[in-house]
């Protein structure tokens, strides 16, 4: 039994790496949380035996598979910031989806599309950009590529998908 608390290495039954990232600036890290998907909480098993063992309300459970996400993503800062290159570095923080808890009375993220499922956390941190910075819009993936070219001032001669966040 896997223990690792990202359910994707639950899903693919491997272990998660035992050694912490080494950086070497400048560089951009993305990272995509797992927050979202089941098994949620502290859960260590399957999500099939997650729903097997938790009949009911999973709301507090779903909470705690956000904190622990958080909590991972502050140590990989704490990790880069001990490093000393966060001022060379480039980071982004994302999810791919949220997920009912019983709304509509569905539970997943499969169907069908609610602002439940669609809107998720993305964060940009970089020394030269303010939260003033980002545009407050809706945004999607495609949105993350063009963005990085703005803030790291990078041209691309194939105009990408999607538009930057950055306010010019």
């Amino acid at each position: 039994q896997h223990t690792g608390l990202d359910p994707i290495f639950n899903t693919l039954q491997i272990d998660p790496p035992k050694d912490k990232p080494s950086f070497v600036p400048p560089f951009i890290h993305i990272e995509r949380g797992p927050g979202g998907h089941a098994p949620y909480g502290d859960f260590t098993g399957t999500a099939e035996k997650y729903f097997e063992s938790h009949p009911g309300n999973i709301s507090s459970d779903y909470e705690r598979s956000i904190e622990l996400d958080y909590e991972l993503f502050e140590s990989r800062l704490e990790s880069i910031r001990s490093q000393g290159v966060d001022d060379d570095t480039l980071i982004i923080y994302t999810s791919d989806h949220g997920e009912l808890l019983g709304e509509g009375g569905m539970v997943g993220h499969n169907s069908p599309m609610r602002p439940e499922t669609v809107y998720v956390p993305t964060v940009f941190i970089h020394p030269d950009i303010s939260q003033a910075h980002i545009k407050d819009k809706i945004a999607g993936h495609v949105d993350i590529y063009p963005t990085i070219l703005d803030i790291l001032g990078l041209k691309n001669n194939q105009p990408p998908d999607g538009q930057s966040l950055i306010s010019n």
